[in-house]
Formats: structure tokens, sequence, C-alpha cells
């Protein structure tokens, strides 16, 4: 019997973090970072890592795993989830939680790159998605980015101006605000495109994950329904 494993997934800002806590907490669950972001120790407010309070609300693993000079990949993300969760014992509930589907797709499924399918599954999975209208997504986006911004963005990225060409340095969040640092642009300017990128990235994960996975989609405020899922999958066993 394959080994149940839920998933969270859905654009920036759309809830994620909570949700899975929130799962966590109700499903003896513990929670795998699949954001390509969060596993830099030195950077946590541009990647919206979960805070130290919220990581102490469910155990969370691969968050602060590496240093922003050192690479990781979707096969690295791969090999160390498939051994968190075979250790994660009998009774609790893997979840994994983030939004880099590539990372995600290849836990999930054996892909067959020369024949363009997948070969089989390697889990019995259910991915939840969390989704809302355009403008909602939008809204948040932008709250979040003047919050981040608020609490220390430009120092975090007055320290990434060190490495600008690792993969952190290239990031949504950091890339942005450069010039500004670099007395290149007006504050104003580069928290518009700031916003701006974030808002097409939102984009771009929603269509990978509509495109490439099968997601029961929900709106964040769906929590009952949300749970109702997960009982019945929980419920069926294959």
């Amino acid at each position: 019997m394959r080994k149940k494993v839920l998933v969270i997934v859905g654009p920036t800002a759309s809830g994620k973090t909570a949700l899975a806590i929130k799962i966590a907490n109700g499903y003896n669950g513990e929670i795998i970072n699949a954001d390509s972001m969060q596993i830099y120790k030195e950077i946590s407010i541009g990647t919206a890592k979960p805070t130290e309070e919220e990581q102490a609300q469910a155990r969370h693993h691969l968050i602060d795993i590496k240093s922003v000079e050192e690479d990781y990949s979707a096969a690295e993300f791969k090999e160390r989830a498939q051994k968190i969760i075979s250790d994660i014992p009998d009774g609790k509930l893997p979840i994994i939680s983030g939004g880099t589907g590539l990372y995600i797709q290849s836990l999930l499924e054996e892909y067959d790159f020369e024949q363009g399918q997948n070969i089989k599954e390697n889990y019995d999975y259910l991915i939840i998605g969390l989704a809302d209208d355009r403008e909602k997504i939008y809204e948040r986006i932008n709250a979040r980015v003047d919050l981040m911004l608020k609490t220390g963005l430009l120092d975090e990225a007055k320290f990434m101006t060190g490495h600008k060409n690792t993969l952190a340095g290239k990031a949504i969040g950091f890339k942005e605000l450069f010039p500004h640092i670099e007395g290149d642009a007006t504050l104003e300017d580069v928290t518009d495109l700031l916003k701006q990128n974030s808002r097409r990235y939102a984009k771009r994960q929603l269509t990978w994950f509509r495109n490439r996975m099968d997601v029961a989609w929900f709106e964040p405020q769906q929590t009952t329904e949300i749970e109702e899922k997960i009982q019945s999958w929980l419920k069926n066993e294959n």
C-alpha cells in the first residue's frame, strides 16, 4: 500500500503556510517545504519563510538547510523529501507545502523526459490547491510586498547584492531592489516592479498547477470543504 501524502499548492500569497499548519495540527502532520527559496538560512523576509512562531506550531522540514551560495535542485529536493517521508512514522501525515511546481512533480511522479510522460506515481497523494479570483490574489501580493518592505526586505536585498549571481540573488524579491540600492532607481519604482513581477509569477504558478497536476481547487476561506475532502481521501485505502 502506497504511503499517503498530502500536498498543498497555490500561487504566492495564497495562504499555503497557514493551511499547512492548520492541517498538521488537526491530522498529526509534519510539513515538508517545497519552496525553492525558503531553504536559505540567510534570507527570510523576501522568501516569505514561515516565521519562528509559525514553525513552532508544527514540525517543518527543508527550511534553512542551505547557504545562499549553495546550489539546490529538484533532484536534491526529491531525494531529501523521499527520505523524510519514509522516516515519518505511520500515523503521521506528511504534508508537502510550497509553490515550486517542478519540485512537487518530481517527488510525486516518475517522469520519462524522453517520452514526455509519467511512468508511475510514487505515493497515494491528494493535492489541495488554493486560489482566489485574480483581484484578491493581486491585492494580497501587493499587501505582502508592502509588509516585507516595512519589516526589513531592503536590508536582506542589500546583503544579497554580494550574491547576485546565485539562484537566490536572481529571485523575485531581491533582483528588483538592486537598482534602488545602487542608486539607479527610486524605491517607488522598484516597489512597483516587485509587485508586478510577483503578480506575474503567481499567474505562472497557477498555469503550471492547472496544466500539469490533478489539483482539487478551493478558495482559501473554504477550510470546512478542504477538511471534508481530506477526511474522505484519508478513509480511502489505495
